[in-house]
């Protein structure tokens, strides 16, 4: 499954698919150094927070990504 249309329709599995399967991920360009968050890990905790698309893009922020998500940098 790909992701379409409106991030914002997304579901978790949508959510998923982009951000921890997909080898163009926003962070795939980048030529920071920074620590990559672990495709398995942050998948499971996607599924258990239950990220749509919507709440990625209105109610996730740094606070959220590090306390919530275990994001520490990307």
């Amino acid at each position: 499954m790909e992701p379409g249309g409106d991030p914002l329709d997304w579901t978790v599995d949508e959510v998923v698919q982009f951000l921890c399967r997909n080898p163009q991920t926003p962070w795939s360009r980048s030529s920071s150094r920074a620590p990559r968050p672990d495709p398995i890990t942050f998948e499971a905790t996607l599924r258990e927070n239950e990220i749509t698309g919507e709440v990625l893009m209105h109610d996730v922020d740094k606070e959220t990504l590090r306390e919530d998500l275990g994001v520490r940098a990307l």
